[in-house]
């Protein structure tokens, strides 16, 4: 069953499994950062999810980098 998605646009960053086990590759930690300091800043985190297929954020600072098109396995 999948979990209900808030429509809170201040929602905090999902939690990372791989946290505690340091597992984390380079973009996935990179991309849980940004989520932070998304979160911080009362902003939906966002960066690198299925949101960025519909963000209507043209000054974001991450936008480019997140717009960039990745295999889904280097998520």
């Amino acid at each position: 069953m999948r979990a209900r998605r808030s429509n809170d646009s201040r929602a905090a960053p999902p939690q990372d499994p791989a946290s505690d086990s340091g597992r984390q590759s380079s973009g996935s930690a990179r991309r849980w950062q940004i989520w932070a300091q998304q979160a911080a800043a009362g902003q939906r985190p966002c960066f690198a999810s299925e949101l960025r297929f519909t963000c209507r954020e043209p000054d974001c600072p991450w936008r480019d980098e997140c717009q960039h098109l990745r295999a889904e396995w280097h998520r």
